[in-house]
């Protein structure tokens, strides 16, 4: 009888996420080409914004994206669910170190730690109305704030490993699920979007050179959050 490595059990598991992969890009092409304009628009800002002293924690938050569609195509759902989580994290960790350079040099020392109680904070924080009034009149704060904290709620659901969300409670093996995966692309779009909007109330003055096609998207995806005209 012959023995079964580790080696073994590697190559079975790979050969099953590749099937995965082809299963879920055969079946999403569509749903997947809108994820990735909406990270290659984040990546245009990230490009716009080059000349940021913390523009590496943007950069990381399209790492982020990026890695959560490859491995939720792969079915493996709840890492993918992390991964968004540490991107919408990070996103507002680049607007928090973007009006506070000492506290991002700190972190970069390892010095400082971000709590996401401190980038909801009502005073200090970037996402209350306080910060937002600071760069737009006419924007809805409070709507915008409710659907950050909900997206940001769902997806600790899965980092917190809580019973209903665990992956091996449905099945042992790593497969691949239309429902779940429509649902992880419902929130990474949600998780896109949201940065983006805050790239237009903190850095309104950064797209007067954009080309046409991004300008669209940009306030395609902002203007359901204003007032009025976005300016």
């Amino acid at each position: 009888m012959k023995t079964i490595t580790f080696s073994d059990v590697l190559i079975k598991t790979s050969e099953s996420l590749e099937n995965n992969f082809k299963s879920c890009i055969s079946r999403n092409e569509a749903l997947i080409n809108e994820m990735v304009e909406h990270l290659n628009l984040l990546y245009y800002w990230s490009e716009k914004l080059s000349d940021v002293n913390c523009v590496p924690v943007l950069r990381e938050v399209n790492y982020d994206l990026l890695s959560s569609i490859y491995i939720s195509a792969n079915g493996m759902y709840r890492n993918a669910f992390i991964c968004l989580r540490s991107a919408l994290e990070l996103g507002l960790s680049f607007f928090y170190f973007v009006d506070n350079n000492f506290k991002y040099l700190q972190w970069k020392k390892n010095d400082f730690d971000m709590k996401w109680s401190l980038l909801q904070d009502h005073e200090d924080g970037v996402l209350s109305k306080k910060y937002m009034k600071l760069f737009k009149n006419n924007f809805k704060e409070e709507i915008f704030i409710e659907e950050v904290q909900d997206v940001y709620r769902s997806c600790s659901e899965y980092v917190h490993g809580k019973y209903e969300y665990m992956h091996t409670l449905h099945n042992q093996q790593i497969l691949f699920d239309q429902r779940k995966f429509e649902e992880f692309a419902k929130t990474f779009l949600k998780v896109a979007k949201l940065i983006t909007v805050y790239m237009v109330i903190r850095f309104s003055d950064k797209q007067s050179d954009f080309i046409q096609d991004k300008l669209v998207t940009t306030f395609d995806i902002a203007k359901v959050y204003f007032q009025g005209e976005i300016a």
